[in-house]
């Protein structure tokens, strides 16, 4: 479930940034321009956002213990 909640935030978050690059690129250069790199960065942003979400529920929510018997002196 928290893999969900956080993969939701990230793209919601990564959207967000995806409009604000695309709306300085469409002011400072073309509409055409702002398109491509919208475009690219909204649909890489599920791609990273999964990737995080993947290593955050790994490593930090259910990090791997060692088992008893190894490396406990």
């Amino acid at each position: 479930m928290w893999g969900l909640i956080i993969y939701v935030v990230l793209v919601i978050v990564g959207a967000l940034i995806s409009a604000g690059v695309g709306f300085a690129i469409e002011h400072a250069h073309s509409q055409a321009l702002s398109l491509i790199v919208f475009l690219s960065l909204f649909f890489g942003n599920f791609i990273a956002s999964w990737f995080v979400t993947v290593f955050i529920v790994e490593r930090i929510i259910h990090p791997r213990t060692a088992p008893a018997g190894k490396g406990a002196k």
